[in-house]
């Protein structure tokens, strides 16, 4: 019965409509979490959710985005308390795609491109492990852009 699964609200900010497809699959094959995925093609989009009142578990960021990148969207999501849940919790941060090394410092784990299901899942895992804190997690994951 899957709304007896644990929930992770994921925002997936990513143009490529290719990847972005490739990561609700990978999503998708997670069966043993409910993880109820938007997404936003830019970090523009990614604030429009969020003015919504849409809270995220985690925030999937690509760093090439049009307008604002994501390294400048992630600074956000560290510094505005509008990110954070009723709960007081930050959303997790993850950081795809080809990210340049200096924007990686604050990175716990790298992904390489296409995303894929363990790599995915061990990720998951760990970030739930994290969630009683308020530590924000970024991931990279570096490979094609």
């Amino acid at each position: 019965m899957r709304n007896a699964l644990p929930v992770v609200n994921v925002l997936l900010v990513e143009d490529d409509t290719i990847d972005a497809h490739a990561f609700r699959r990978a999503f998708a094959q997670i069966h043993d979490l409910d993880c109820r995925i938007q997404y936003a093609s830019s970090a523009e989009e990614a604030i429009d959710w969020r003015d919504s009142g849409f809270h995220p578990d985690l925030v999937v960021l690509d760093e090439r985005l049009p307008g604002m990148q994501g390294s400048q969207l992630a600074r956000e999501i560290r510094e505005d308390p509008a990110w954070m849940a009723p709960d007081r919790r930050r959303p997790l941060v993850w950081r795809c795609s080809g990210t340049p090394l200096e924007a990686t410092f604050d990175a716990d784990a790298v992904l390489e491109k296409p995303v894929n299901v363990p790599s995915l899942r061990q990720a998951l895992y760990a970030a739930r492990l994290l969630r009683g804190t308020s530590a924000i997690v970024m991931m990279a994951l570096a490979g094609a852009t």
